[in-house]
Formats: structure tokens, sequence, C-alpha cells
């Protein structure tokens, strides 16, 4: 019961920050960060260091799926495929191309908005 409780809790509390967040008249009541600008470029090394680490680990997923699926076709004793579970390079391509498409995009919209104030 204690666990349902808090996993309630912690939904409302994310529903109201996001409700809070993106209401205009609401905004004023959640509280305002604001950095040393010593800070901000210690800030911008350490997004420039995520930004690094998440290509290098974007490398390496698409790298290895393109790896798995070739060895996958080409291995003359490759095991039998899983009954029901049908694997093709498009739909690898997709689902790995797809949250990077969307990652990138999230992150020039936030340099945009971060270089715009």
């Amino acid at each position: 019961m204690s666990k349902k409780l808090f996993a309630y809790s912690l939904l409302a509390c994310v529903v109201a920050w996001l409700l809070f967040s993106y209401v205009p008249e609401l905004r004023q009541f959640l509280p305002e960060v604001a950095f040393p600008s010593a800070w901000l470029r210690g800030l911008a090394w350490l997004g420039a260091l995520a930004a690094a680490l998440f290509v290098a680990i974007q490398v390496w997923i698409v790298g290895s799926t393109f790896r798995s699926l070739r060895n996958r076709q080409n291995a003359p004793d490759s095991p039998e495929p899983i009954p029901g579970l049908h694997i093709n390079l498009f739909g690898e391509i997709v689902w790995t191309a797809l949250p990077i498409l969307m990652t990138v995009g999230l992150i020039l919209a936030g340099v945009a908005i971060w270089t715009a104030r």
C-alpha cells in the first residue's frame, strides 16, 4: 500500500510541476534558479562533455546494431531464428535513429534557448 501511495504522490508532484511550468499564470509559483557567471563556464564544459559522451554512445549503438545484423545474416552457424521474432534492417535503423534524432533536436533547441539569454 505504501509503495502505491508513494508512486501516486510522485506522479501527482510531476503533473503539478508540469502544470506550473506550462501555464503562464502559475509560473510565478515556481522557484527560479540563477547561477553565478563562473558556474556557467563549468556548466558549458559539462554540457560539452555530456554531448561528447552522447555522441560516443550513439556511435557505439549504431555500430553494434549494424555489426549484429551483418553477422547474423552472414554467419553459417547462426542459431535458428526465434519464432515470432522478426528482426529486419529497416526496423533496427528506425528504432536506433529515432531516439538519436529526437535527442539531437532537443539539444539544438536547448542550445538556441541557452544562447538567447
